[in-house]
């Protein structure tokens, strides 16, 4: 690592664990993505009495789907009106999130989909007012860059290793886990207010396309190849 030209980081978080190798050398280049064809207009943006709200992930330990349904019971507790599905291949955790479904009496509320092609993925952001990401260890989320790229709100923790980018944009809400009354209460408050949803959205597709457009990525990542080389 030391002897390359370039060593390549998403975020701050793999940047600093790389700087115990190596320090001198280090590039940051981030994901990228191109808005969305379907991506929603403001009209289509609306006060509902019923929040749709999707986990999109492979059904992993890492990817806590069990906080994703424990999130869905307090919000349901707290009065609101909640459709939720789980969208995503079983790797090991499925039957513990039915198991937990089932428990919480959350069977009429959360639909288990299973996997999702690229079509599907689209008419399930199309169905979503919230993408709720309750990762662990995430490095920097596709689904997340889909979403923005579609129009949907998206609300991650702070194991979201790039949160601090998303988080400065306004292009996300942040709430943290470990004070889940004030993130409840947060995600409340985002499905409510229409405007804060507007406000997430236009700043989430100004990040796009100020630094996370394909042509951006491929860029900067052109412009590293030819320094190595010249």
């Amino acid at each position: 690592m030391r002897s390359a030209y370039a060593v390549l980081y998403l975020q701050e978080v793999e940047r600093d664990r790389l700087r115990t190798l190596s320090s001198s050398n280090l590039v940051e280049l981030m994901n990228g993505i191109e808005p969305s064809v379907n991506s929603k207009t403001s009209n289509e943006i609306l006060d509902k009495d019923i929040h749709n709200i999707l986990f999109l992930a492979r059904l992993h330990p890492r990817k806590r789907v069990e906080l994703f349904v424990r999130i869905i019971k307090l919000l349901k507790e707290k009065g609101l009106s909640i459709n939720a599905r789980i969208v995503g291949p079983d790797e090991g955790d499925l039957k513990n999130a039915e198991k937990l479904i089932s428990e919480l009496s959350l069977d009429s509320i959360i639909t288990i989909c299973g996997s999702a092609d690229s079509r599907q993925v689209i008419q399930h952001y199309e169905w979503a007012d919230v993408l709720l990401v309750t990762s662990q260890e995430e490095p920097f989320p596709m689904t997340v860059l889909e979403a923005m790229a579609n129009s949907v709100p998206v609300v991650i923790t702070t194991e979201v290793q790039n949160h601090s980018l998303l988080n400065a944009s306004g292009s996300v809400l942040l709430i943290d886990d470990k004070d889940m009354d004030k993130a409840i209460d947060e995600i409340i408050d985002l499905l409510l207010n229409r405007k804060k949803k507007l406000n997430i959205i236009n700043n989430a597709q100004n990040l796009i396309n100020r630094d996370l457009s394909l042509v951006k990525i491929a860029q900067k990542l052109n412009d590293i190849y030819h320094m190595g080389v010249s």
